[in-house]
């Protein structure tokens, strides 16, 4: 044991079973373990976690007041059971095992408090499970002071596994992997992951590192650092084990595919299993607390299957690498395609061949058309699906690569089931009556066209075959949509190739809040939002010793920031750097953020400071703000800038005028002659109207137009159906014609933007967005008497959008 500093010393003597009874002396000191002591009223902890973790708790006649220096005996086993004399339990774990009766004492040779709290502990304790078994006995030594940490890892060794350089690319981000023979993870077959053949993510909260790889395969890599620094370092990390079992102080090594890792002592694959390893981190660079580049290797063995050989692999990551999956490839020459001999020469259909021993087509061939089966074929959230035959039928998906959106025209190879398959690529699926499989394949679009957003004709072919077999089905799918609106609609462009979003910076002038979330902060959910009064509400007040700021806008925050119990707020600059979720102590500051749904349960620390800060009465004049919060258990902080200025404020946006010309319109055809009517156009699979255009006028409907909050709701009732339409304008109003872009439902909507959604039929989205279009509007009083709108509405569980035309007259 050390002379000085905190430090744990075990000794399980023969027949003690908690401690292996070997005669073992185990030693522990900051520079090899975590060390935690806790003290309540009634209980006390101690945590050390080493290369086995320790955990004791006992609670003492004392207890409830400080601890008192003296020997405690006949203690019995468990913390909150009814013993005068006391309670104790020491071991590996919080729950003995094999020791259910055990007995012994403690004596505290030293406790200090500060502020009612215990920040110094030196204390011996002796504990035997029965009278015919070893003890197990200890000293402990801690003092809240010691800042002894572990030290830094050192420079990688000489020899240590490296991928050969014609294995990994020369630059971008990668995950290479590298395996033996052994049945265990890697299979024995090496793998190169980069942004073309995968999706590559990296959360980066503190010292924790959490690897994502979506390709082919799915593989989950952990990695922690030394704590209790904050930031990983260069270096190398021998010993480590997997991240539920590892030594804080030498950190944690954990990779896995989420269905396959390594076995536990009965053979049995469980996640949460035995690795034992190695990392070296070769290259690093921080930007502030933000990772942005990383090169590192390691070596993971099974610590049950000494037999099974190594998991090798290499990982260079950059923040700069903003590659998105490849576009399709263009459709190769002599790729499947049936007779034409065997085709219908017009309108929809399905022809679909099958190999021997394909279980999904039976070695079958046949040909459905809409004369003797029902099609439903449509497009969201970049998947095109195809349903022939209803519910009992045949059933298709066809989903593209991520980040691309809605299918495109090229070929589509080496695809697996869209549930699990690569994101990278895209994925399939085809079924039969009462047939379905796990589904590897092709499919390539010869040519499809959209009609603002909405599909409206499709031809397709595709391969599908089942895992674990060679026999395949074969298919073409040519299919054009019927209905008048997508008829006589435009043909949508071809979209340009997806780019990532530029991160959002400040305005030059105005006021604003820049939010910006850790990888592992569960408020900003690893996202930066910027808000001005162009695009949101904003209010600062300040009441007596707190700062409120608020945020009405796509989202919702607010922030309360409270001067501690023993200070008074004043104009001027101020900094706290000791913060809780509510200012009760004194020199704490209080500190709450929270939005879109989401608050911490506590704050764990942070810091919040403000310079320039001038008020009148409740109102914030100009201040700038900037905070750090840090939920309970969280690694990775919610950073916040707030700048508020006294000029006169900027408003939202007024609507586009005029619309932009290429917006949706319903067809001049289709629209009654005169007099007030709302056309509905929902294309096929839209969940608002079944799929069915609807022609709503005072023949067939009641019309009733109402206030609704700043705007109005027009219900109407179409025989046994109820339809309701609701629009919010921007601000306090009123409606000004022109196009109201970016909005969302009428209860979550944004006063920059305005607000609308649309429902009916027993149907409604519950996070509707869109845009809406006001061509004219008239008004009696303060109240509408003519509208003439149209609309876009898209719901959460389908991206193809519904469309709507009004014309009304009160």
């Amino acid at each position: 044991m050390p002379a000085t500093g905190n430090a744990l010393l075990i000794l399980s003597e023969p027949g003690d079973p908690v401690g292996d009874g070997r005669g073992k002396v185990l030693s522990y000191d900051p520079r090899t373990a975590e060390f935690t002591v806790t003290g309540t009223e009634r209980l006390v902890q101690v945590k050390v976690l080493g290369d086995q973790p320790w955990i004791g708790e006992f609670q003492l006649p004392t207890s409830g007041g400080p601890l008192v220096p003296g020997t405690y005996a006949n203690l019995t086993s468990r913390v909150n059971e009814a013993n005068p004399n006391g309670t104790q339990s020491w071991g590996p774990e919080p729950v003995l095992r094999n020791c259910t009766s055990p007995t012994g004492f403690i004596k505290i040779l030293d406790a200090g408090y500060s502020g009612g709290q215990l920040t110094r502990l030196n204390l011996e304790f002796e504990q035997r499970c029965t009278a015919l078994t070893g003890s197990l006995k200890g000293r402990l030594r801690w003092d809240a002071s010691d800042r002894t940490e572990p030290p830094a890892p050192p420079p990688p060794p000489d020899g240590l596994w490296r991928a050969q350089a014609s294995s990994v690319p020369s630059a971008g981000n990668y995950v290479y992997l590298e395996g033996g023979t052994g049945k265990n993870l890697s299979s024995g077959a090496n793998f190169l992951y980069t942004p073309e053949n995968a999706l590559i993510r990296l959360s980066a909260a503190g010292r924790n590192l959490r690897f994502l790889v979506d390709g082919d395969l799915h593989w989950i890599g952990a990695f922690s650092g030394i704590s209790p620094r904050n930031q990983v370092q260069i270096g190398h990390y021998p010993y480590l084990l997997e991240e539920q079992r590892n030594n804080p102080a030498k950190g944690a090594l954990k990779w896995y595919q989420p269905t396959t890792s390594c076995p536990d002592k009965l053979g049995s694959s469980i996640n949460s299993s035995n690795i034992e390893g190695w990392v070296a981190v070769d290259a690093l660079k921080y930007a502030g607390d933000r990772l942005q580049f990383i090169e590192m290797r390691f070596e993971q063995r099974c610590v049950h299957s000494p037999n099974s050989p190594a998991l090798r692999g290499q990982v260079r990551w950059t923040a700069a690498d903003d590659r998105l999956p490849p576009a399709p490839a263009i459709v190769p020459a002599g790729l499947w395609t049936p007779p034409s001999s065997q085709l219908p020469t017009t309108g929809s259909y399905a022809y679909l061949t099958s190999e021997a021993g394909d279980w999904i087509g039976a070695g079958e061939t046949t040909t459905l058309t809409p004369a003797n089966h029902t099609f439903e074929v449509f497009e969201s959230n970049g998947r095109i699906e195809v349903h022939i035959g209803g519910a009992d039928g045949w059933h298709g998906i066809f989903e593209g690569p991520a980040f691309w959106g809605a299918p495109r025209a090229g070929y589509y190879p080496n695809l697996l089931k869209f549930t699990y398959g690569n994101p990278a690529k895209g994925g399939l699926s085809w079924s039969s009556p009462g047939r379905g499989c796990p589904s590897k394949g092709w499919f390539a679009i010869d040519s499809i066209s959209y009609s603002h957003k909405v599909l409206r004709s499709l031809d397709l072919r595709f391969e599908h075959g089942c895992e674990g077999s060679a026999a395949v089905s074969r298919g073409k799918v040519n299919w054009v949509s019927n209905d008048p609106v997508l008829q006589a609609g435009r043909v949508d462009p071809v979209p340009a190739a997806p780019t990532r979003p530029p991160a959002p910076v400040p305005p030059a002038r105005g006021s604003y809040i820049l939010l910006e979330g850790g990888d592992d902060d569960y408020v900003g959910a690893g996202r930066r939002y910027l808000y001005t009064q162009a695009n949101a509400q904003l209010k600062f007040l300040r009441n007596n010793r707190e700062l409120s700021f608020w945020v009405n806008g796509d989202d919702r925050w607010s922030g309360q920031f409270l001067v501690p119990v023993n200070q008074t707020l004043k104009e001027g600059a101020v900094r706290f750097d000791r913060v809780a979720s509510a200012a009760v102590e004194p020199d704490v500051a209080g500190l709450h953020w929270s939005g879109a749904g989401r608050g911490c349960t506590s704050v764990d620390r942070g810091s919040w400071s403000v310079e320039g800060l001038k008020w009148s009465g409740e109102q914030v004049l100009s201040a700038d703000l900037a905070f750090v919060q840090y939920c309970a258990g969280a690694q990775s902080p919610l950073k916040g800038w707030i700048h508020w200025e006294t000029p006169e404020p900027i408003k939202p946006d007024d609507p586009v005028y005029p619309p932009p010309a290429d917006l949706w319109q319903l067809p001049e055809s289709l629209r009654p002659a005169s007099g007030t009517y709302l056309f509905l156009h929902s294309p096929s699979g839209a969940f608002i109207g079944d799929g069915q255009n609807r022609v709503l006028t005072p023949d067939n409907s009641s019309f009733k137009l109402q206030p609704y909050l700043t705007g109005f709701e027009l219900q109407m009732q179409e025989g046994s159906r109820f339809w309701m339409l609701r629009a919010l304008p921007i601000g306090s109003g009123p409606f000004k014609p022109g196009l109201y872009a970016g909005v969302l439902g009428s209860t979550d909507a944004n006063p920059a933007r305005g607000g609308f959604d649309f429902g009916g039929d027993s149907k409604a989205c519950n996070s509707p967005q869109g845009w809406f279009v006001i061509d004219s509007i008239s008004y009696a009083g303060s109240e509408p008497s003519a509208i003439e709108m149209r609309f876009e509405m898209s719901c959460e569980m389908r991206s193809m959008p519904v469309h709507g035309q009004l014309r009304w007259r009160r």
